[in-house]
């Protein structure tokens, strides 16, 4: 049997989850064990970033504007 996934990518956070073979739905969590992860990019030179370590950069940014 195929497993059924849905994806949030909301504004301020993304997720995705799947559904078992009872029906029943399960948040996949991230790298961080997270059951979301903030819709966050930072481009630093060739690397790409997102989630959490994305937001806490673009903090660092904004205190240095």
């Amino acid at each position: 049997m195929n497993k059924i996934f849905g994806f949030d990518l909301g504004t301020s956070n993304s997720s995705i989850a799947y559904v078992d073979k009872t029906g029943k739905s399960h948040i996949i969590p991230n790298s961080d064990n997270q059951r979301v992860t903030p819709s966050v990019v930072f481009f630093n030179g060739d690397k790409i970033v997102v989630g959490d370590v994305a937001k806490k950069n673009q903090r660092l940014i904004r205190k240095m504007w």
